[in-house]
């Protein structure tokens, strides 16, 4: 099934994607893909972090301390390496972390004074 229109239309692949028993998505906020075409999802739920493979294999999954903030994710890669920057709104940051959910850097908000 086709879904969308113009230059905007994807195929719908049924089953792609399929998360593992107990797993459920919440509202989704960023979807990137990776040099090895992996899929990864930030939602808000305990497997904020979600990485399928390109078939809809599930990889793996992490990040439940931005299940009430995820809210956006960007992929970049630097000096060889990727990171992901994901933006939470109710911890007020960004964390800069690897694709294996290490983190490298957060960026909280500024002392008010």
């Amino acid at each position: 099934m086709a879904i969308g229109s113009g230059s905007h239309q994807y195929e719908v692949g049924d089953g792609w994607g399929a998360l593992p028993q107990g797993m459920a998505y919440g509202y989704t906020h960023g979807i990137e893909i990776d040099s090895d075409d992996n899929v990864v999802i930030f939602n808000q739920s305990k497997d904020a972090v979600v990485i399928f493979d390109r078939d809809g294999g599930f990889k793996s999954s992490w990040g439940a301390e931005f299940q009430k903030g995820a809210h956006g994710l960007f992929l970049s890669e630097e000096d060889g390496i990727e990171y992901l920057y994901l933006a939470d709104n109710a911890q007020h940051c960004v964390v800069k972390t690897k694709i294996d959910g290490t983190e490298v850097y957060r960026l909280g908000v500024p002392p008010l004074s």
